[in-house]
Parts: structure tokens; C-alpha cells; sequence
């Protein structure tokens, strides 16, 4: 599995979090006002691996307001997971 960023540089979570039917992935996202970086933080809730990154590059202006995007997509076709 694989996290993108703003500029769709990848960061491979590893091996440990291989999609699997039934599994259950939460994520976290820190950002303090003002600052200079984000934290993500996703957990396996089936296996508890972890993965944490600190995204530091093309953070927005701290007068904005980030919203969420979402996306799932398996590699072949994108409608089968909408």
C-alpha cells in the first residue's frame, strides 16, 4: 500500500499493509495551528502495524482551511471500489 502526497510522490507503507477482506485501516492526521509540518499515522487495526510519516513539503498557507480527499483504487478499475 502506498500514501501519496500533494505532488503524488509516493511513500510505500510496506508489506504489513496488504488489503485484505474484512481488514480495517485507521488513520490520523496532526496538524498544530500554525506549524510547519504534518503528522499521518495509519494502523492496521487487524495486524497493528503502524506507519508514520512527517509531511514537512507543499503544505498549504496557515490561512487555509485543508479539507479531506479521498480515493480508493485497486490498480485496474476504479468504479469496482466506488
Amino acid at each position: 500500500m502506498q500514501m501519496l502526497d500533494t505532488e503524488c510522490a509516493k511513500a510505500t507503507m510496506g508489506a504489513s499493509f496488504a488489503i485484505v477482506t474484512g481488514g480495517a485501516l485507521t488513520l490520523f492526521i496532526a496538524a498544530p495551528p500554525n506549524g510547519t509540518s504534518v503528522w499521518v499515522r495509519v494502523v492496521d487495526e487487524v495486524s497493528d502495524a503502524v506507519f508514520e510519516q512527517e509531511i514537512t513539503a507543499d503544505l498549504p498557507a496557515s490561512t487555509q482551511f485543508p479539507s479531506p480527499w479521498l480515493y480508493m483504487n485497486y490498480g485496474a478499475i476504479a468504479a469496482a471500489v466506488a
